[in-house]
């Protein structure tokens, strides 16, 4: 586990939600973790989340305590400890935070908690701070290519982050298209009940292994006799950044096996640099620039391995290329890759 301090943190409020932006720092001032949350509840932007970089947050005048307040007072009064808060994966690439309490006799309990109240507890406690190494070096940055000294890099690396945050998130080159590091870097949106999805070693098209994906009816409401309408699963890549693709004729191939899929369809997002918010918020918004999909030509039946593509011209600006998956209705399908290629002249 490696130790990291509080670096720098600020709240943005924005209708609807407050966005805390936060650079945990390692020992040795060379990597930060950048971290972000969206919170609705108002009271958020108030958690003391300072630091001696950062101590300008308003302090809460609320007459009722906050949840952090409460949980402070009762470790207190039940004369418990604050041991430390360890940060790392929880589940495929999702961050999460335990914390560790030792009661009166001694005993330590692990808790697992969110990052954002993990992180405010900590403060407010003056605990230690754990990254796990795998975290870090998935997740971390590092300081030496955003400046000449810590101070400059931190304001580089925060202004980025509250900006643009794939530019720090996301690498130079497509990573894991082919699923050797198992399911990294993608995300999964569906239905829970009608979408099983899993790595299969079995069935394999050119690799060790491909994302298998079914999607089912949900069962009927037993209180209305209804069937459940089938869901959507949308599979997709975090995307890359088009270093080397800008200007230029690209395509992306889709090695994909179906079983009575009813439809399927190949999406491709390019976009462009960030745009500032209107006025009545803050920060930046996406900039979308080209849409790309099959949906003329639809992902159906049964067929065995076969390559689908989608050619497209990357614009000179583009800033970010995200692929992927929309499956409709019932059946079932292996990915066994994607890939993009430069098509020659």
């Amino acid at each position: 586990m490696i130790p990291v301090t509080l670096a720098k943190t600020e709240a943005q409020e924005n209708i609807g939600w407050i966005v805390t932006y936060v650079l945990l720092l390692d020992a040795q001032g060379q990597r930060v973790l950048p971290l972000w949350f969206y919170q609705t509840d108002t009271m958020s932007r108030d958690l003391p989340l300072q630091t001696s970089l950062q101590k300008d947050l308003t302090a809460t005048t609320l007459a009722r305590p906050l949840t952090l307040d409460l949980l402070t007072r009762l470790l207190k009064t039940l004369k418990g400890t604050l041991e430390g808060i360890i940060i790392d994966f929880l589940q495929g690439e999702v961050l999460s935070a335990q914390i560790t309490i030792q009661d009166q006799q001694g005993r330590q309990h692990n808790v697992p908690a969110s990052l954002n109240d993990a992180l405010a507890l900590a403060v407010s406690l003056n605990c230690s701070l754990l990254v796990s190494e795998t975290a870090l070096e998935k997740r971390g940055v590092t300081l030496a290519e955003y400046g000449t000294d810590l101070q400059q890099q931190l304001e580089t690396v925060f202004r980025l982050l509250q900006n643009s945050p794939e530019q720090l998130t996301l690498k130079k080159e497509p990573h894991n298209l082919d699923f050797s590091d198992g399911l990294y870097g993608w995300l999964f949106l569906g239905n829970p009940e009608q979408v099983d999805y899993h790595l299969d070693t079995e069935t394999t098209g050119s690799g060790k292994a491909s994302l298998s994906i079914e999607l089912h009816d949900a069962q009927p409401d037993t209180s209305t006799k209804e069937k459940s309408e089938v869901d959507v699963c949308i599979i997709s890549h975090e995307g890359f950044l088009p270093v080397r693709y800008r200007g230029q004729q690209v395509r992306m191939l889709a090695i994909l096996k179906t079983e009575n899929v009813q439809q399927a369809n190949l999406h491709l997002t390019v976009s462009g640099p960030p745009v500032e918010s209107p006025r009545s918020t803050s920060g930046y918004r996406p900039n979308y620039l080209h849409e790309y999909n099959t949906t003329k030509n639809p992902i159906e039946g049964t067929r065995d391995w076969t390559s689908h593509e989608l050619i497209i011209d990357v614009p000179a600006d583009a800033y970010t290329i995200t692929p992927y998956l929309v499956v409709e209705g019932e059946g079932k399908l292996w990915l066994d890759k994607i890939a993009f290629e430069i098509i020659a002249e």
